[in-house]
């Protein structure tokens, strides 16, 4: 029994050790003992991020981790990046998640136990006659079939997921939205939709997403449809939504010939926003109004980026418009 003891003691000094190398290594994280650190790709995160006990990192040589700011990593969490995972600000993953593959996760998410994620999958349908092993050895040796194996997850802001719940390679969950309990979701989910079961299917909603002709971000209701972008801890505000270089709104867009935005640039100089990566405006110093004339027909999810693309600049809008 001594013995024992004296080996469980030594494992734990290990740990703890591993953890004080960890902390070294990656400073302004808060890592706790016992965590596995296997990086060897690119490593990114914000600050007062913090990792659990007895968590696994695995990055490989050409994945990306990248955590925002303070995102919180539970005990036992796995994460095996393949070419890049992505987790929002405000973001909380809790104890014995299992994230694999290419997923993006954004702001203010919170994973409750469990969870389980993977972009990719075994084959068992490839050549149904072959132990399943030996398909995705033939798939991964396929340079056709190993690129088209990871079907990236994308979770957008704001949504809860429930306990023990497994989301399928190739899903997008939009803003707001609730998976429950042990669901299985195999089909894309609805912006502030609730579903439920195996498989997921829609039980109700957080609120009824209709994009009208005009948001204010002076109004709460109005705030869904500042869809991405933006300061994700901002409420109401006669000032204006802050972003940066790249933000999403939606407008019904029927029959609209012109997009509009009360908006400003927090820049010394002037700077250039694109529509959709075809329609540019410059915006000023000052809050003033700007007219993006449209000449087809467009989705209401308007997408916003700075011109070029690899300036950067600071934003506040006010409002947006279509006429």
């Amino acid at each position: 029994m001594m013995v024992i003891s004296v080996k469980l003691r030594k494992i734990g000094q290990l740990f703890n050790r591993i953890g004080l190398i960890a902390r070294l290594n990656y400073r302004g994280i808060r890592i706790a003992g016992g965590v596995t650190l296997d990086i060897l790709g690119g490593f990114r995160y914000g600050h007062r991020c913090i990792i659990g006990k007895n968590a696994i990192l695995n990055i490989p040589k050409n994945g990306k981790l990248t955590l925002g700011t303070d995102c919180y990593i539970g005990r036992y969490v796995e994460i095996g990046a393949g070419n890049s995972i992505t987790i929002g600000n405000h973001s909380s993953i809790q104890d014995r998640c299992v994230l694999l593959g290419d997923i993006t996760i954004g702001d203010n998410c919170l994973f409750s136990y469990n969870v389980y994620i993977s972009s990719g999958r075994h084959y068992f349908d490839f050549k149904p006659w072959l132990p399943i092993k030996q398909q995705d050895k033939l798939v991964a040796e396929n340079k056709t079939l190993a690129a088209a194996h990871s079907r990236p997850v994308l979770i957008e802001d704001d949504c809860f997921i429930g306990i023990n719940a497994v989301i399928m390679p190739g899903i997008t969950i939009g803003k707001g939205a609730v998976i429950g309990a042990n669901s299985v979701v195999t089909k894309n989910v609805a912006p502030y939709s609730i579903v439920a079961g195996s498989p997921a299917r829609e039980i109700n909603k957080r609120l009824e997403f209709s994009p009208s002709k005009a948001i204010d971000s002076a109004i709460e209701q109005d705030l869904p449809y500042f869809y991405s972008g933006f300061n994700s801890h901002q409420t109401t505000t006669t000032d204006g939504m802050q972003s940066r270089n790249f933000f999403i709104i939606y407008l019904n867009t029927q029959e609209t010939s012109s997009v509009h935005l009360l908006i400003k640039t927090t820049q010394i100089q002037n700077v250039q926003l694109r529509l959709n990566d075809r329609y540019s405006v410059d915006i000023a110093k000052e809050m003033s109004e700007v007219v993006f004339h449209i000449n087809e027909t467009i989705d209401n999810k308007l997408c916003f980026s700075i011109f070029p693309e690899n300036a950067a600049a600071n934003f506040v809008i006010q409002k947006a418009w279509v006429a």
